[in-house]
Parts: C-alpha cells; sequence; structure tokens
C-alpha cells in the first residue's frame, strides 16, 4: 500500500499486502475512527492507519473453517466483488459480507459461502443454497459477488454466482431475523426476572432466574437444542435443583420442576409481545414456562446496559468451578469496547437449607479485571399477582479475567450472604473460573 501526501513529492510505503478485497469499518477496539479490512484467500488482517498502519490478523480462514466444517475445508479465494455493506435486520447495525470459493470433499459441504462481519470483529458464515427448491434448479456452486438489494419492496441482499456448468446464476436471501441470542434476556414489562441463554456442548443452556410463591429468588435450569427456531429442552425439561445438607451435589428436584419453550420466529406479532413497545429491542422471543400448577408466557428481549461492541478479553459465557464445587456458577455479560465496558453478572448458588438462589450485579471492567456489587431481589413469581420488586445488598464479586478468543480464563472472589430466612453464606478466593458454554470467537 502507498501513500501521497498532499505536499510530499512521491508515494510512500506504508504497509505490505496481498489483498484481494478491502474495506474501511470502524476500529472495532472503540477508538473512534476507521480502519481498513485487507482480505485474501489466507484471511483477513486490519490495518489501523492511527498506528503506522499496524497489522492485526482479524481471521484466519484455515483455522476458521477448520473448526467449523473439519481439517478439509480451504479457501480457494474472495469474490472479485469485495466486500458490501449491508444493513443487518436482526441488530440493525451495518455488517460487511465477503463472497468466498471454499473447497470441501464433502458433496454436501461444498458450495458457494460467504462471510458476514459484525462491527465488533466477529464472523459468522453461511451456504448460499435454496434449501425449498427441486433438485433440479441450479444453485451457485461458487459465489462471484454480492450486494444490498435496491428495492424496498425486495429486501435482502443479492447474490451472483455460477453453477456447476459456469452459467450465472442470481439468488436474493436475507440475514437471518429469528435466532437464539447469546446473553441475558429480559421482559421490560416484568422487570427482576431474567433468562441467561448460551450454547454450550451440542445445544443451548437456559437458566431462569425468578422467584418462588413466597417472593424468594430462585432459579432453574434448562439444557436442549434449537429445533426450527424455538429452544427445546431435553426430558429433563425446566430443572430445579437443590443440595441436601450434607451433601456436596445438587440434585434435581422432580416435583418442583417445570417445563420452557422459548420461539423466536415471530415474536412480534404474538400476543405475549403485544401492549408494550419494544420497537428498540433488538430481537424478541416468547418464552412460554409451567411452573408450580401455573402456565405463563412472557415477551422477552436481550438486555441492554452498556454501549454496542464486545472487549478483547470477552467473558461472555456461564462459568463454575468445575466438578470439585458445585455449589455455585456464575453467568457473565460484558458489553462495550475496550475502555467503555460494563459487565452484568449473575451468581447462582445455594442457602444454608439447599434451596437455589440468585443474585445481580454489574459493573465496569477494565482489562478483564471487575470489581461487582451484588443484589438479591425479591418479588412476585411469574404468573402470580404483581406485588412490588425489592433489593438488598448481598455481597460482592471480584474477578481476573485474561486470555482471547476461546482462551479466556481467570479467577473469582466471592463474598455473598443470602438475606433471606434461610441465610447461608458464599465465600471463595481466587477461586479458578472454567468456562462451562461455548467462547464466542469467530
Amino acid at each position: 500500500m502507498l501513500r501521497r501526501d498532499a505536499h510530499a513529492p512521491a508515494w510512500r510505503r506504508i504497509a505490505s499486502t496481498t489483498a484481494e478485497a478491502l474495506a474501511a469499518v470502524p476500529d472495532p477496539a472503540g477508538a473512534g475512527h476507521d480502519v481498513l479490512l485487507a482480505a485474501s484467500r489466507s484471511g483477513v488482517e486490519r490495518y489501523d492507519p492511527r498506528a503506522a498502519h499496524a497489522r492485526t490478523r482479524e481471521l484466519d480462514f484455515d483455522e476458521a473453517f477448520t473448526q467449523a466444517l473439519g481439517p478439509d475445508a480451504r479457501v480457494r479465494g474472495v469474490g472479485a466483488g469485495g466486500f458490501a455493506a449491508l444493513a443487518h435486520p436482526y441488530t440493525h447495525d451495518v455488517v460487511h459480507a465477503l463472497a468466498l470459493e471454499l473447497e470441501h470433499p464433502d458433496r454436501m459441504l461444498r458450495g458457494a459461502y460467504y462471510l458476514v462481519r459484525q462491527l465488533d470483529g466477529s464472523y459468522g458464515y453461511s451456504l448460499v443454497r435454496d434449501f425449498l427448491a427441486p433438485r433440479e434448479r441450479a444453485s451457485p456452486s461458487r459465489l462471484v459477488a454480492l450486494a444490498p438489494s435496491p428495492f424496498d419492496d425486495a429486501p435482502g441482499v443479492w447474490f451472483l454466482g455460477a453453477d456447476a456448468t459456469e452459467h450465472p446464476v442470481l439468488m436474493r436471501g436475507t440475514l437471518s431475523r429469528g435466532s437464539a441470542r447469546e446473553g441475558i434476556w429480559w421482559d421490560r414489562s416484568a422487570p427482576g426476572h431474567g433468562l441467561a441463554l448460551h450454547p454450550a456442548g451440542d445445544g443451548w443452556l437456559a437458566m431462569l432466574y425468578s422467584y418462588d410463591a413466597g417472593g424468594e429468588p430462585v432459579w432453574y435450569l434448562a439444557v436442549g437444542e434449537l429445533v426450527d427456531d424455538r429452544f427445546v429442552p431435553d426430558s429433563n425439561g425446566l430443572s430445579r435443583y437443590r443440595i441436601v445438607p450434607g451433601e456436596d451435589a445438587p440434585t434435581r428436584n422432580a416435583e418442583r420442576s417445570g417445563t420452557i419453550e422459548i420461539r423466536f420466529a415471530d415474536a412480534r406479532a404474538a400476543a405475549a409481545c403485544a401492549g408494550t413497545s419494544r420497537d428498540d429491542a433488538v430481537a424478541l422471543a416468547v418464552l412460554a414456562l409451567e411452573l408450580d400448577g401455573l402456565r405463563v408466557e412472557s415477551c422477552i428481549e436481550p438486555i441492554v446496559y452498556g454501549p454496542r461492541g464486545l472487549p478483547a478479553i470477552d467473558t461472555s459465557g456461564v462459568w463454575h468451578a468445575g466438578s470439585s464445587d458445585r455449589r455455585y456458577g456464575i453467568a457473565l455479560l460484558p458489553q462495550g469496547y475496550d475502555g467503555r465496558t460494563r459487565e452484568a453478572a449473575l451468581v447462582y448458588y445455594y442457602d444454608a437449607a439447599g434451596e437455589p438462589r440468585w443474585a445481580l450485579g454489574s459493573g465496569e471492567v477494565d482489562s478483564g479485571a471487575a470489581a461487582i456489587e451484588l443484589s438479591s431481589h425479591t418479588a412476585a413469581c411469574l404468573g402470580c399477582e404483581p406485588s412490588p420488586l425489592a433489593s438488598t445488598r448481598a455481597g460482592t464479586l471480584s474477578m481476573r479475567m485474561q486470555g482471547f478468543c476461546g482462551r479466556v480464563g481467570g479467577s473469582a472472589t466471592i463474598a455473598l450472604e443470602y438475606p433471606g430466612p434461610a441465610g447461608g453464606m458464599l465465600a471463595r478466593r481466587n477461586a479458578r473460573l472454567e468456562r462451562l458454554s461455548h467462547a464466542r470467537c469467530y
């Protein structure tokens, strides 16, 4: 790359790159200026013009597609059309899409792929194929370029590709609207309740924090999978656990457990989402529960309490101390770039009687370090007669986390006392944390 200043007599070399596509995007570190993306068949580099064009490897194609599609996936090149800027209907952000030519020995995994880059520098990938079309209809075997649709009555993105016989193929698609979004969800019409939702194992983990019939905080856990834009739990349903005094491992309380379903598709048109304005919600879902003989449906959305973006040390997910200490866990959700990061923390634990309790708090994060004040809440159970939401200071959580992408780890110090009638303390010092959910990376 060369640059010529206004008064310079010649071009000056500022960086070397083998880019096949270039794009200017906001700095994902939140510095407030644009950086340059350069894509080649090996990956995507990022250059910072305000740091002497320092280069950062943002995405390595071999590493990313090996994780996603196996060791035989190979990117041969990027589309001639370069990056396309699109308005994402899910986040309302401007995202950047890039056509790829990918090889794979498995015929089912061959075809025209593209990447979608979010403003925080994270990536998703997709295969361009009309899965509902007749088998004889041609689908692109490689993607040449993509562009936003110019028509208001046909929004989305257009794909220009070539089929196996090199005939041109033009298709139109949309970026996904209805799907699970990792993080903490809540119902703005019923504050004080929430749902931590994270990918884990081969499926998803859903933790409901709410209240029992007496107004005391209680949490439930479900493990399941996404089926047709619905979260469907396994045979345990929505489980309530407790620890029998004198024991170290929790057991499922079948009599106090229930059922759960989360529907992500077409939630804005659902009856549960009517009556309260949610126009600014980045996503909506319908949460259907049955607990203690009560059936209730709520309209939930991802909670927003900080600026957009993610820090370099991304602690999003559910953490615990491993099999050696099963008396507590922590769900974390940071929001905002480095220097402007806030983190919500949901600590779930057991009181002196062995019943499941939780405390919630949020605070500033600096380079993976945080000190968060925790509060315990009381309110009406879902489906019960409303009662005021009250909070009591319950303790503190401090953390020191380090690492990048899927290699983040660290420790926590917790001093927490349940203020309810049963009492009970949770005290840990510099306890090593293990991630229970999947790390958010590419």
